[in-house]
């Protein structure tokens, strides 16, 4: 993804060209990979919508931010209402897009702080309540003990927890991805 500079910007650039690719390089580094898939996901789910509604995703207008919420949030037979959770991961996609553009942000207006308060309320955003980590579920995941079932269980819980991944990443992850070394004290 190109660096998008101002026109005051512009000749720093052209004096040395192999800062403007550094920079760029390095912007790219700065969110991890399943980020970027999710905000392209996302662009790609507001600039259809507004190309079916033929209003322009780029400078957005808080109307059409608003409306695209409203939508979004109401579902269709086609497709099922969006949590509101991804309703405000989408605004903090369509924010990001005007602001690595140096555009005013739609997200910021009123109209569009009032629908998404109107979707909350509306819908409540009471999290689903888990119960704490104890012994029953301890033993319930089978992490009790010596099996063989029971180390293994225990080894991926610890690798979650030590290096953050998520779910999905554990899952994903292959016996040839990991790479035993010695550490000394």
């Amino acid at each position: 993804k190109a660096l998008v500079v101002t026109a005051d910007e512009v000749s720093i650039f052209e004096a040395r060209p192999d800062l403007r690719d550094a920079a760029a390089d390095l912007a790219d580094q700065a969110e991890a990979f399943n980020t970027k898939r999710a905000r392209r996901s996302d662009w790609r789910v507001f600039a259809d919508w507004c190309a079916a509604m033929r209003v322009s995703p780029l400078p957005a207008a808080p109307s059409t931010v608003a409306a695209f919420l409203a939508d979004q949030s109401n579902g269709t037979a086609e497709r099922r209402p969006k949590a509101v959770a991804t309703l405000g991961r989408y605004l903090c996609t369509i924010a990001r897009e005007h602001k690595m553009r140096t555009l005013d942000s739609p997200t910021e207006h009123a109209a569009v702080k009032a629908v998404l308060a109107g979707i909350r309320k509306s819908r409540g955003t009471a999290q689903t309540k888990k119960d704490a980590f104890d012994s029953r579920l301890a033993v319930r995941l089978e992490i009790v003990g010596a099996s063989p079932r029971a180390v293994r269980n225990r080894a991926i819980l610890l690798l979650g927890l030590a290096t953050a991944m998520r779910r999905s990443e554990l899952c994903a992850l292959k016996v040839d991805d990991i790479m035993l070394v010695e550490v000394g004290m």
